[in-house]
């Protein structure tokens, strides 16, 4: 993306909140490069002292996107002489070795990013002992203490806006029977989470608030409706009754201590589903936590009818779907964002072996498997159904 902004824009709207090296171009330079942003007004202007980090892969974007530059030795020298002092990437500062050997970049200009970030270092008590370090002392009682959540809440609550209020809706009457929520974020959880999210114990919904808060004397109705760019959905059925492992209902689950499935699994336990959130470090089952583990889920699944079923798998990292010992999904080694799904053409009676085998590095981790049918949505039915909502 290529901005072209006013000195004045950028002071006064984009500036004033705090500065970011983001990956785009300001006036036909990157941002993390900037002769404007980065030389004259943060540390000229602004005498700012401390390190700039780049956004993720920003570096990169130079001589791959942009194409300001010829390649990622080029970059990174450019980057570092206009103060962006450490990449958030993966390996384009690694070419300043061979760019200080090369005469590209002085060793002492690279020890002025050094020199950043070791004094925020050190001002973070890294090198001191833990019990100098206030920071190093903080209970885990700390982490969404009764207080601060209801901070959070008071926070929330007062910064709202309410731009429309049709009918006076707001405040909802003790006196309602039922409210109809419709949409495709109403029930989903990464929509409320945002972007460098922090990481809640429990995620709500806007569906799970609503539910919550009328209570259970309100008949909350819900259906996704549309999907962000159609409305033919995926209707879920659910084949819990329909699912077997060894003379019991639903799923065998494997849990193993590493990414591969290597060795014996550390836990085995029969779960009626799949659909699992976790968050990085929350507890998955005794003896796993949600970061480098890794799960086989087995079951038989029994047609009740001919013709065809949707498998719909969603999950964060990577993961691999078996019918009848044949792949039909595989995302292990480049998983993007976004379901997957196989149409499985049935006979009545008939039985498939489902093998779902899924694996967690780092972030957040989830795993889910859901069937059904893709159906267009009627509207005119679901406003029939919705008729009598409060």
């Amino acid at each position: 993306v290529r901005t072209v902004r006013t000195v004045r824009t950028i002071m006064q709207v984009f500036a004033s909140p705090g500065v970011r090296a983001k990956g785009a171009r300001v006036n036909t330079q990157p941002c993390c490069a900037n002769d404007l942003l980065m030389n004259d007004i943060l540390r000229k202007q602004w005498k700012f002292a401390g390190y700039v980090t780049s956004d993720c892969w920003a570096i990169d974007d130079f001589f791959k996107y942009h194409k300001t530059h010829k390649d990622s030795t080029a970059s990174a020298v450019d980057a570092v002489m206009h103060g962006t002092d450490i990449e958030c990437g993966t390996s384009v500062y690694y070419t300043l070795f061979n760019a200080v050997k090369a005469g590209l970049i002085s060793e002492e200009q690279i020890n002025v990013s050094i020199k950043r970030l070791f004094t925020t270092r050190y001002k973070l008590g890294m090198f001191d002992p833990p019990e100098l370090v206030k920071f190093a002392n903080l209970p885990i009682s700390t982490l969404e203490a009764p207080e601060h959540k209801a901070l959070a809440l008071q926070m929330a609550q007062q910064s709202i806006v309410l731009l429309k209020n049709q009918n006076n809706t707001l405040p909802i009457k003790k006196t309602i029977k039922k409210i109809a929520v419709i949409g495709p974020n109403a029930d989903n959880r990464v929509a409320v989470l945002g972007n460098y999210n922090g990481i809640p114990s429990r995620i709500v919904t806007i569906l799970d608030g609503i539910r919550e808060k009328v209570g259970k004397n309100v008949e909350v109705y819900y259906e996704q409706g549309t999907s962000f760019v159609h409305d033919t959905l995926l209707v879920y059925t659910n084949i819990s009754k329909q699912t077997n492992w060894e003379n019991q209902q639903g799923f065998k689950a494997e849990y193993f201590d590493n990414r591969n499935l290597s060795g014996a699994p550390v836990a085995t336990q029969m779960e009626p589903s799949i659909d699992h959130f976790w968050q990085e470090g929350q507890t998955v089952i005794a003896g796993i936590t949600a970061a480098n583990f890794s799960a086989r889920y087995s079951t038989t699944y029994t047609s009740l009818q001919n013709g065809s079923i949707t498998f719909e798998v969603d999950g964060d990292d990577g993961y691999k779907l078996r019918i009848n010992d044949k792949e039909v999904i595989n995302t292990w080694t480049r998983n993007r964002m976004g379901a997957r799904t196989y149409k499985l053409q049935t006979k009545k009676d008939s039985t498939y072996t489902l093998v779902l085998e899924y694996f967690q590095g780092a972030g957040k981790a989830n795993i889910t498997l859901r069937a059904g049918n893709f159906e267009k949505t009627n509207h005119a039915r679901l406003a029939a159904q919705v008729k009598d909502a409060d």
